[in-house]
Order: structure tokens, then C-alpha cells, then sequence
């Protein structure tokens, strides 16, 4: 089974949620169900998703499942036992998912799946994994997209905006594996949303996370503060952007 790949597979730091900071292998596949876009409230600018290539521009190439762990393995060294995820949307693509969790899960890697919410992992699929895997289960990093993210005018504003939260999914999800759900915020007019998808979730408030909307640093850093009280606040984590704020919006392959 192939997986089309955004990128090479490369090694980087967790940027985001409770794993910030772990040394990890990145794979990120290329293709997503929603094109997300948030208006600076500052400066009116038009932002898109921070990954527009496997989006707005999807491309990539068709890999194969067995490639992609060669890779892994190769880059690992023994040193790195966390695979990231990502997209994209991973999920868009599951079978192929299962596969190569299960392959990797064979290596005894742990692995985060970063999925916006609106694909299901599947019942009968999880519990495959779980037969074959000896309990190695996954870290569902979960970003429901809010309001601010819909891209307003545009040819995907409907499509976007009736897709964006999907409570079955959502609720199946975090009821599969640990999870963790992540916001991108803007200001304190997104909380009342955060809110309420927290309620309706009955999910544990320290794993909450909120994160400060921009696809560079300087769109980061001007709206840290508030997005960090925010947190403190409502009684939710505050996530970095580790990798915005390190390299900025520049593409690392």
C-alpha cells in the first residue's frame, strides 16, 4: 500500500501539546478535507494553514508503506522512539495508516496521529491494531477547527465550515486512545467555542490545549500573551509552537 507523502521523513522536536519538546520522526502526508484560513484581526492579512503544500497547493509523491519505515528505521538510529503523524490529514487514508502503524508499532515506536477531528480511526481497524500490537496505542492529537478558520469568500467556505466539527467522530476518537485536543486561538472570541466542544466532549480540561494562531513567529509572538491567560483562565494548557518559533515559516525539507 502506498501513502502520499508531502516529504521526505525527517527528524525534529515535537512542536506542539504535551510532547513538546520530544525528539521525534516527522512523516506528513499531503492532501486534507479542509483549507483553513484566519484573518489577522491586527493587520486584515489572510493566513493560511502553516502546511499550504499538502492543502490549498497539495502535492507530494506516492510512497510505499515499506519505504516509509526503511526511512524511519534509518533516521531513528536506535536514538529516536516517537513517530509524528501528520498532514494534511492522515486520516483521509486510513487503511494505509493501519498498515504502517502496525509496522512501526512492530519496532516499538510510539506514535502520535495529528488529525483535525473528522475522520474516524475506525472500531473494527483499532481493535485490529490492539490484537497485533501488544497494547502500543497511539496519541491521538486531536485540533477541531474553530470558527476563525473558515475561509470566508472563497470557493471551500461551505465545504469547510459544515465539515470542521464532527462530534460522532470527535467522540469516537477520544474515546479509542489518549487524547489530546488543540486550538489554534486568536482571541478570547474563540473561547466561548472552545468551551463548548470541551463540554460536549466531557474531555479532561489538562488536556486541553491552546495555541496562539500565526504562521510566523512575529503573528505568534504578538498574540502569545493573551492566548497564554487565556489558558490560565479557563484552566486549559497553554502549547508552543516550537518549530514557528524557531524556524519560523520556512519549510525544513
Amino acid at each position: 500500500m502506498k501513502i502520499f507523502l508531502a516529504e521526505k521523513p525527517y527528524k525534529c522536536l515535537q512542536g506542539e501539546g504535551s510532547l513538546a519538546g520530544m525528539p521525534s520522526i516527522l512523516i506528513r502526508t499531503s492532501g486534507c478535507n479542509l483549507r483553513c484560513e484566519w484573518i489577522d484581526s491586527r493587520t486584515l492579512e489572510k493566513v493560511k494553514c502553516d502546511t499550504p503544500y499538502t492543502s490549498w497547493e497539495s502535492s507530494g509523491e506516492l510512497v510505499e508503506v515499506d519505504e516509509i519505515v526503511k526511512v524511519v528505521l534509518e533516521l531513528a538510529e536506535t536514538k529516536i522512539s516517537h513517530v509524528i503523524l501528520s498532514g494534511g490529514e492522515p486520516l483521509m487514508i486510513k487503511e494505509a495508516v493501519v498498515e504502517l502503524c502496525e509496522k512501526l508499532w512492530d519496532y516499538r515506536f510510539h506514535i502520535t496521529i495529528e488529525t483535525n477531528g473528522t475522520f474516524d480511526f475506525g472500531t473494527e481497524e483499532f481493535r485490529h491494531i490492539l490484537r497485533t500490537t501488544h497494547h502500543f496505542l497511539p496519541l491521538f492529537s486531536i485540533s477541531p477547527k474553530l470558527g476563525n478558520s473558515v475561509p470566508n469568500g472563497t470557493p471551500f467556505e461551505e465545504s469547510h465550515n459544515t465539515q470542521r466539527i464532527n462530534y460522532s467522530v470527535l467522540k469516537s476518537l477520544t474515546s479509542l486512545a489518549i487524547s489530546q485536543l488543540k486550538f489554534v486561538v486568536m482571541d478570547r472570541l474563540d473561547m466561548t467555542e472552545v468551551c463548548e466542544i470541551v463540554e460536549k466532549l466531557k474531555h479532561p480540561k489538562d488536556w486541553v490545549f491552546l495555541m496562539p494562531e500565526g504562521r510566523t513567529y512575529e503573528q505568534i509572538r504578538n498574540r502569545e500573551k493573551e492566548v497564554y491567560e487565556l489558558a490560565l483562565e479557563f484552566g486549559f494548557r497553554y502549547s508552543p509552537r516550537l518549530h514557528i518559533q524557531v524556524y519560523d515559516d520556512k519549510r525544513l525539507v
